[in-house]
């Protein structure tokens, strides 16, 4: 695969996998070349009252168009905490993060751009406004990247039908099942075609057929910009290991 992955020795407690391209016929070779994500030398210490907890000791990534990448190791290993600082809810103790070529770190606007803009984040818990409907779930995350009216409702109808919900949008999230809800949270995080899609060990509260049929390459790519790039995974401990 295009790219390369570094880690310092004794940087953090997982490794890295390269799974494969969402779909080559998608990528051109200019795109693949593109590093759309970068992690370098990344550390994380936290501090608990007199203690620090050192996460992250130099981590480094990147990551090109198209690719899904595979956190792996066992809980409690910093793998939450490297995602989250590539998608911008967390910064780094020191290091940089680019998305797309720019560097994030430090920079508040440039954090909050990326996190609206370019970068979609699935997590473990399906995280749904009870009150909304799946669509409307959709259209709200929609108009914080600043799709409003007509063109968000499109959107979300175009990612719902790519996940195969669309008989499913006017429903609320007591009305769906554990693996129409996390297709919901699919089809969130990839409305508004994202150059980055990280998912935080989305299939941990399904069944395993469940699991694999939710995280289908076709889907992630149909559901992906309908030109260009398609959107990067990062999936963390999608299958146990």
């Amino acid at each position: 695969f295009v790219g390369t992955v570094m880690m310092c020795l004794a940087a953090a407690l997982f490794s890295f996998r390269r799974v494969a391209l969402i779909d080559p016929a998608l990528v051109s070779e200019v795109d693949a070349m593109k590093k759309v994500l970068e992690a370098r030398v990344v550390r994380k210490t936290f501090e608990e009252g007199s203690q620090r907890v050192e996460v992250l000791r130099g981590v480094s990534l990147d990551v090109a168009a198209g690719e899904i990448v595979s956190l792996e190791g066992p809980s409690g290993s910093g793998k939450t905490t490297l995602l989250s600082i590539m998608g911008c809810i967390l910064t780094p103790t020191t290091g940089e993060v680019h998305v797309g070529g720019q560097a994030i770190s430090g920079n508040e606007k440039a954090l909050r751009d990326a996190r609206r803009r370019s970068i979609g984040f699935i997590f473990q818990q399906f995280n749904l406004f009870p009150a909304l409907t799946a669509r409307e779930n959709i259209i709200y995350a929609l108009g914080i990247k600043g799709h409003k009216g007509s063109k968000a409702l499109v959107e979300a109808d175009r990612v719902l039908d790519a996940v195969g919900l669309s008989d499913r949008k006017n429903f609320l999230p007591r009305d769906l099942s554990g693996g129409q809800k996390q297709r919901v949270a699919i089809a969130r995080a990839l409305a508004g075609s994202p150059d980055v899609l990280l998912a935080d060990e989305p299939t941990a509260n399904l069944d395993t057929a469940v699991g694999v049929q939710i995280l289908d390459r076709r889907i992630l790519a149909t559901a992906g910009a309908p030109s260009g790039p398609v959107p990067v995974m990062a999936p963390v401990a999608v299958s146990p290991r």
